[in-house]
């Protein structure tokens, strides 16, 4: 057993606040004595009410002395201290194309934990030593899901509905999906679009009415009206899993992200899914688990960067082409029940590999 501190943004409202969150719920679950810090990167803290007992219980599990420190954070905050048997850094790059100054923060590092092979094929490019870069996909909390799924009604309408859940910025997409829907909307009636805002600080309801009216000024005049449906500021995680359950497709086509935890709990409600080509999230629906659309490498343009030398011009990253996005929609709305049957069946026998325990396992074993 080893005396192991984690410092990272668990107490943080934010997407690495939600994998921090959940990688110590795995770390927890090691032969180790876990203590955690945390540190913010946005000055807003995540509800405590909402953070698992077990993650805030190891802040009072406090040594004099570790064997390891795992620093989850960005890599210009990377710190290395010989007095550690090992130094663990968890990242998460977001896009392609990073250069020397990357290379020269990360490669100080032991040991480097990345949740995707996408983020590990964006370290190997700007030179990280391959051997020092693990694979950890975030993971998932299934008998908390069992827990709230098995008390949900079932779906309360018959219309076919796509979704999305994410923030309200230029890397989500959410422009080109309003687009696809608003085409395929005038050849299918019975569907509809419900989008979920999960950082209301980033959303502005005039703004995206504005965008929206812009959309709507590209066709005919009697083009259906079909408005999507718009969720902003809920934070109670029960109300994200009814959205899955009460829901039929997620859209997830960010251009830039490490891993999708909203693509695991749609899997886990047997939900489609349509995520974007050459990302993070496209790794998790390999094996017939979604649906797969066409990207182009363009230049990072982030309206929404933390630090300003992170997904800057210079980097990479995928954009959904738009014709792509309306025929993968219209598969997933034409898919058969034999098609449906075979998802399901993969969908089932995938997340297994992201349960708390497996992913557990995979940390035992690096720590």
């Amino acid at each position: 057993m080893k005396d192991i501190l984690y410092i990272g943004p668990y107490r943080e409202f934010s997407d690495t606040g939600i994998i921090s969150r959940k990688y110590i719920q795995s770390l927890s679950l090691t032969k180790n004595n876990i203590a955690v810090k945390p540190f913010y990167n946005l000055l807003k803290s995540y509800p405590q009410t909402n953070i698992n007992s077990s993650v805030l219980e190891l802040e009072d599990n406090k040594k004099d002395e570790y064997d390891i420190v795992i620093q989850h954070a960005f890599p210009h905050q990377l710190c290395y201290d010989s007095k550690f048997e090992k130094n663990i850094a968890i990242v998460n790059p977001e896009c392609l194309n990073y250069g020397l100054d990357y290379f020269n923060y990360i490669n100080q590092m032991d040991i480097i934990i990345v949740p995707s092979e996408f983020s590990k094929r964006s370290l190997i490019g700007c030179g990280v030593d391959q051997n020092k870069i693990y694979t950890v996909p975030v993971p998932i909390d299934l008998v908390e899901i069992d827990s709230f799924k098995n008390a949900l009604p079932e779906k309360s309408n018959n219309k076919y509905s796509f979704y999305i859940i994410d923030d309200f910025i230029s890397k989500s997409n959410i422009e080109t999906i309003l687009l696809a829907f608003l085409v395929i909307s005038s050849k299918y009636q019975n569907i509809e679009l419900i989008i979920k805002i999960e950082q209301s600080t980033n959303f502005s309801e005039n703004t995206f009415k504005e965008i929206i009216n812009n959309i709507y000024s590209l066709f005919p005049a009697d083009h259906s009206r079909t408005l999507p449906t718009i969720i902003n500021g809920e934070t109670d995680y029960s109300k994200v899993l009814a959205m899955h359950n009460n829901c039929d497709c997620l859209i997830d086509i960010s251009s830039g992200k490490s891993f999708s935890c909203s693509i695991l709990e749609a899997m886990v409600f047997n939900n489609n899914i349509i995520a974007l080509n050459d990302t993070a999230q496209s790794e998790i629906i390999e094996d017939n688990c979604g649906l797969i659309v066409d990207s182009e490498y363009t230049n990072c343009l982030d309206n929404n960067k933390i630090f300003f030398m992170y997904n800057t011009i210079r980097q990479i990253w995928s954009k959904p082409i738009l014709n792509d996005l309306i025929n993968t929609m219209e598969k997933a709305l034409l898919e058969s029940d034999i098609q449906k049957r075979d998802r399901i069946k993969a969908q089932d026998k995938k997340i297994q590999y992201f349960s708390m325990k497996a992913i557990s396992e995979l940390l035992e074993n690096i720590l």
